[in-house]
């Protein structure tokens, strides 16, 4: 049965220790196990950490230090939900251990009982493999799910001091993960040091989760105790080092192996940047990826150096404000947009809303408030009908979202019910009906540049077009755009909505505004095929702020069928990240 953890209850045993000055001061008397054949795969592995210096005989002492263990709680319903059998995924997890592993003490089994296996796993997985494998907790709830750590520091202290009896202080808000959110960082880890754990205060000593404890499979046995070696390496002596400070932020429970088959899977060599799973694998399962730093989503995702961004903050020439006026006909076009063409493109323009409202007596309906226009006849009838073919060639799914976590990383994608439609993704897929995907085809891309040119903002700025469906009785409940954790990523904040119409609807399905300005009346804007409607996310002031009035909904669908398309538009390059080898969108 594959292993997993379950819960735990924390009780205070003695531990094995290393002694070491910054390397592993092991010699593994397992020595004989780096024969090819162990594996039965023919497979030359190693059975030390690579990063080990070889001595002559093992050293282990007595430090002294009390660690913690984990005495394991039986949870029913959980192993119900869980335990599998072996062979579901080709493994098998039930075995007798090779007789080529030997234990090397004779206290192994009683140092196993006690939780050695995860607070001293270099020693015991080399010189106690046997013990480690057969003893009931690791089998049930696997291995390397926590480790001890114990401090040094005599002036490690927390400065932020609580006001109030209820005002939160650093334990709360690291607990929730702000050591790591870039918008609390730089105070958490100068006022909240321990908290976040920057330094280990002096005797401090306690147990670290590593997260899932991990399956051993015999087909990789070897290569899986490898992998696991050296996880427990790179935790105790490099995250775990608070002298180094490309761990800070991480330090305190950021990063974990979120499954029980990520040592399985590193020793597949799913960590290989070349493996098609780097990706995915660097955030699920950083300690065995050894990429814990790359949980600090300003290190995994920093902004580029020389990135240029689209509008400025403050108003000005290269404001928001301007970039409406522009398409209002309020303002000078740019030479961009005067070499392109823009002057001769043949829409009507209608501004619903706007900063000052209206600016003469005939528009005495416009909304004191964020600007909110629409472009009647932005895209022909052959422009929509091809969109519309484009997204069912390309496959519609169910439509997902997401927000951002108190750490400032991207909640994973989800269906909800608040948002009921269907959509799709015009990206670099190959269609089935064609030779070019959907980005490449060259109607798209025709309309793509349009929406570059009317806005100003470059189409690397744009990610790729969401081709959306709503049928009968569907719906997405109000909403902004705004997604905060993009504002301290490379291509930062979405600041621009540019949402095509593909269709006349029969009954329902506009979009509405329900708050554009205080005392105003909602605002609804109706489908019609080949209107743009276009608003904004952010403020004019500050391009990297959310406007909260443009929340907005898409209306129940009464009767027919509804198509559109949204583009959205960020501050900086976007399309570079659909290229990048890291999770940054």
């Amino acid at each position: 049965m594959k292993a997993k953890m379950v819960s735990l209850t924390i009780y205070v045993v003695s531990i094995l220790s290393i002694a070491y000055s910054g390397e592993i001061l092991v010699e593994s008397a397992t020595q004989e196990c780096t024969k090819s054949d162990i594996d039965g795969n023919g497979n030359d592995n190693e059975c030390i950490a690579p990063a080990q210096n070889n001595r002559d005989g093992m050293m282990v002492v007595d430090s002294g230090l009390e660690g913690v263990g984990v005495e394991y709680e039986n949870d029913e319903e959980d192993d119900e939900d869980d335990n599998e059998e072996d062979g579901e995924d080709g493994f098998t997890y039930e075995f007798e251990v090779p007789e080529i592993y030997t234990d090397y003490h004779e206290d192994c089994a009683a140092w196993a009982e006690r939780g050695d296996c995860n607070s001293n796993p270099i020693v015991m997985l080399q010189e106690c493999l046997p013990s480690c494998l057969s003893n009931p907790a690791v089998q049930n709830y696997g291995l390397l799910a926590w480790n001890i750590y114990h401090g040094t520091d005599k002036r490690c202290v927390n400065t932020w001091i609580k006001e109030g009896k209820d005002e939160p202080d650093c334990e709360s808000w690291a607990g929730d993960g702000l050591c790591i959110a870039p918008a609390e960082k730089e105070f958490m880890l100068t006022r909240c040091r321990r908290s976040c754990m920057v330094c280990i205060a002096e005797d401090e000593k306690d147990m670290f989760e590593i997260g899932e404890g991990q399956s051993v499979p015999l087909e990789l046995l070897q290569e899986t105790v490898n992998v696991l070696i050296n996880t427990a390496y790179y935790m105790q002596n490099i995250v775990m080092n608070t002298e180094n400070e490309l761990y800070h932020s991480v330090r305190n429970g950021a990063c974990k192996n979120e499954d029980e088959m990520c040592a399985v899977w590193a020793a597949e060599g799913k960590c290989d940047e070349e493996s098609g799973f780097y990706k995915w694998m660097t955030i699920h399962c950083g300690p065995v990826c050894q990429t814990c730093e790359l949980m600090d989503f300003q290190i995994r995702c920093p902004i580029p150096e020389g990135a240029v961004d689209a509008l400025s903050s403050g108003g000005g020439d290269n404001g928001l404000h301007a970039l409406f006026e522009r398409i209002a006909g309020e303002r000078n076009l740019t030479q961009e947009q005067i070499g392109g063409g823009m002057e001769n493109l043949d829409y009507t323009v209608e501004v619903f809303s706007r900063p000052g409202g209206s600016k003469n007596d005939s528009a005495s309906h416009v909304i004191d408030g964020p600007w909110v226009v629409t472009l009647d006849n932005f895209l022909s009838a052959e422009e929509c009908e091809k969109l519309i073919e484009l997204g069912q060639s390309r496959g519609y799914e169910n439509s997902m979202e997401t927000s951002t976590l108190s750490n400032g990383n991207l909640e994973e994608e989800k269906v909800t019910g608040a948002r009921t439609s269907t959509n799709a993704w015009c990206d670099d897929e190959p269609l089935e009906s064609s030779s070019t995907s959907c980005k490449e085809d060259p109607i798209m891309k025709e309309v793509w540049n349009r929406i570059a040119l009317v806005t100003g903002i470059p189409v690397e700025n744009s990610e790729n077009l969401q081709l959306l469906h709503y049928t009968p009785g569907q719906f997405y409940k109000a909403h902004n755009d705004y997604i905060a954790a993009h504002t301290y990523g490379p291509s930062g904040p979405r600041v621009l909505t540019f949402f095509l119409y593909l269709n006349d609807v029969e009954e329902g399905g506009g979009t509405n505004f329900p708050e554009l300005a205080p005392g105003a009346a909602p605002l609804t804007v109706q489908p019609k095929r080949g209107k743009a409607l276009i608003w904004p996310s952010v403020l004019d002031e500050d391009v990297n702020a959310e406007d909260e009035r443009t929340r907005h909904e898409a209306l129940i669908v009464g009767m027919g069928f509804k198509y559109a398309a949204n583009a959205w538009l960020h501050l900086r390059d976007e399309q570079h990240l659909q290229d990048s080898h890291l999770e940054c969108g």
